[in-house]
């Protein structure tokens, strides 16, 4: 028993001694709690307050609230602490601490929502503590409360979400990552700035949950929300976030009650054509960035058949529709988009047309009469006889799941077929705007 509690109040010490540590790395950080008037699962509530060294009481700062995971309740170095975040954005940061169910033994009052979720819209203990500690914060610093952002992750992206119905109009921002809501807040969120992100491959909480709230708010007539989907990733968004390089100017260039103006110039040498993988490819050139804010652009608002497809970054000047089905023809225009989401004027419509599934056309091979394909079987070089043209042309070799395996321009009647293994293939060989579709043997033996 008496190595048990001295174990105990050594890992108290070391908790206590790390968390010292902690605080102690920035210069403006420090650890604040209050305790709890009622009776609640844990006896003190944490938070963490970071107020710049150099804080001027003659300055209206920005907040950001951020509300962490499950059972995440480190204190992490964010990058709002740093002096040059701070001379371009001066910000104070509060960063509350809430433990799960999983956490307290048999005592189920906080459920796996300890920050609440906006199905039951009922306020939990951190939550009210969280809104404790910001009134608190907003008595004592000189904080803009027209510049105050929220974001979380995992279950505090859930937790965000609820803020955001619960206190509409409150934040001028938000983001949240591998989060979940119920869609039928969505009129209550729909008009605070939101940058959801989520994993398509997540196990934890479905992708479903992301992709169906910001369904309802695009239907709720919300139109200040960006969705960035991961292809393949998991619940650890929060890995890939960091990387989107204009997140954090985004969020924090929101300001509740300012109005904003549309960027003046479209893209030009907008072009869509088709790729090797029989997907459309779109590709456009950038506009110039104005001197002023409204005329920055921010992303770019891609358009298929007149429904919003997809927004891409900034950086962008292609995009690949993936989703595109075989056999199908499809309208893509495009406008730039500031970071109030206000557009551009969109661009002309450009239509693409895919071509059939390669993969039914394997037993329905087509040849023109002026064209021989020898020898077949091939072992390493085809050879064709062509009595046209043979200017412009091309060739693609798919494989029996209509894979592309090799393409290739064709500057003489012989295609080399030496780097392939052995086996059937379908190859589209276009001379000069004349399709032909062959089935291959190779066979190298």
């Amino acid at each position: 028993m008496k190595k048990r509690i001295l174990y105990s109040m050594v890992t108290i010490i070391c908790i206590l001694l790390t968390v010292t540590n902690l605080a102690a790395q920035w210069d403006g950080y420090e650890n604040k709690y209050l305790t709890f008037e009622d009776e609640a699962p844990f006896d003190s509530f944490r938070y963490g307050l970071f107020v710049p060294p150099d804080y001027d009481s003659t300055v209206g700062y920005h907040l950001m609230v951020h509300l962490h995971g499950t059972g995440y309740t480190a204190d992490d170095d964010w990058f709002y602490y740093k002096p040059e975040w701070q001379e371009k954005y001066p910000t104070i940061m509060l960063t509350p601490k809430c433990y799960d169910s999983q956490k307290l033994d048999g005592r189920t009052e906080l459920t796996r929502a300890p920050w609440g979720d906006s199905w039951v819209m009922t306020e939990r203990w951190c939550i009210e503590k969280t809104f404790q500690a910001l009134d608190s914060t907003l008595q004592n610093y000189h904080v803009d409360t027209t510049k105050m952002h929220i974001q979380g992750g995992s279950m505090g992206g859930v937790g965000a979400m609820y803020v955001l119905a619960s206190r509409p109009g409150m934040f001028a921002s938000a983001r949240v990552g591998s989060s979940a809501s119920d869609p039928a807040r969505a009129d209550l969120i729909k008009n605070t700035p939101l940058w959801m992100f989520h994993g398509s491959a997540d196990a934890t909480i479905p992708v479903s949950q992301s992709r169906n709230m910001y369904n309802a708010i695009r239907d709720s007539g919300g139109t200040v929300v960006r969705y960035k989907e991961f292809r393949g990733i998991g619940h650890n968004v929060w890995d890939y976030i960091p990387l989107e390089n204009t997140l954090n100017d985004w969020l924090f260039s929101q300001q509740l009650g300012v109005e904003h103006g549309h960027p003046n110039e479209p893209v030009s040498n907008f072009s869509a054509q088709l790729n090797e993988n029989n997907k459309p490819e779109l590709s456009w050139t950038a506009p110039d960035d104005g001197v002023e804010e409204d005329e920055y652009i921010w992303a770019y608002q891609i358009y298929r058949d007149g429904e919003l497809l997809e927004t891409t970054d900034r950086d962008s000047v292609r995009f690949v529709d993936l989703d595109a089905e075989p056999g199908k023809t499809y309208r893509y225009s495009i406008a730039p988009m500031n970071y109030f989401f206000l557009e551009a004027p969109v661009s002309e419509e450009l239509t693409v047309t895919t071509e059939e599934e390669i993969i039914s056309s394997l037993n329905n091979s087509s040849i023109s009469d002026n064209l021989a394909v020898y020898p077949n079987p091939v072992s390493n070089t085809l050879h064709f006889k062509y009595e046209g043209s043979i200017r412009n042309s091309s060739y693609r070799l798919y494989n029996l799941q209509g894979s592309l395996i090799q393409h290739d321009a064709v500057n003489s009647e012989s295609i080399d077929l030496s780097g392939i293994e052995n086996g059937i293939y379908m190859l589209k060989l276009d001379l000069d705007g004349v399709m032909n579709t062959i089935r291959i043997i190779k066979n190298s033996l």
